[in-house]
């Protein structure tokens, strides 16, 4: 990993000379801290991780305190693995409260999800 570098418009350098940034490897695309900006957009931090099934490939779902996707990517990234660190997962999100936001995935995905609440 590269030291942050300021090249005047934004600080770069967390992953990749290309301009790829710790937010967008994390699915927040034009999430990039701008130089000098005070007006950055706040998101609410994530408060349930979902690792589901998606055809096929399990994906890790990253939900606010109001279960509002606020990203997703692939179940096997490391990211994963640092966030879960000492959690112990929920088995299912098969609950009526998470018809709407898992409203893609079929019963069987739900049913088999693991829901970590994440330290916020």
């Amino acid at each position: 990993m590269s030291p942050p570098v300021d090249n005047g418009d934004r600080v770069t350098g967390m992953d990749g000379a290309d301009g790829s940034d710790a937010a967008s490897s994390l699915g927040l695309l034009g999430a990039s801290v701008r130089h000098g900006s005070r007006s950055l957009p706040m998101q609410k931090p994530a408060k349930f991780l979902v690792l589901i099934d998606a055809g096929g490939a399990m994906v890790a779902r990253l939900f606010d305190e109001g279960r509002v996707q606020v990203a997703e990517f692939d179940a096997a990234s490391e990211e994963v693995a640092v966030m879960t660190s000492g959690l112990v997962p929920g088995q299912g999100a098969d609950a009526t409260d998470w018809d709407r936001p898992l409203q893609g995935h079929n019963r069987q995905e739900r049913r088999e999800a693991q829901v970590y609440t994440l330290d916020v």
